[in-house]
């Protein structure tokens, strides 16, 4: 089960991040198209993250946040 929390942790960082790849980025204004069109991050889904992963990943999640 650890695992598992730890992947979604990676993937929601990952999420989080407007890096596509080594060299390449995401504008700001299309990364924030993505987010708020495919509502991938609402306040909700944040203060679950918080709630879950906020005691044992601290930098992470406020990266995230």
């Amino acid at each position: 089960m650890n695992r598992l929390l730890k992947l979604v942790l990676q993937i929601f960082f990952r999420l989080s991040l407007t890096i596509e790849g080594d060299d390449e980025y995401f504008s700001l204004q299309f990364y924030q198209k993505i987010i708020y069109d495919n509502w991938i991050f609402d306040m909700a889904k944040l203060l679950d993250i918080a709630a879950v992963y906020g005691r044992s990943n601290r930098n992470t999640v406020s990266k995230i946040i």
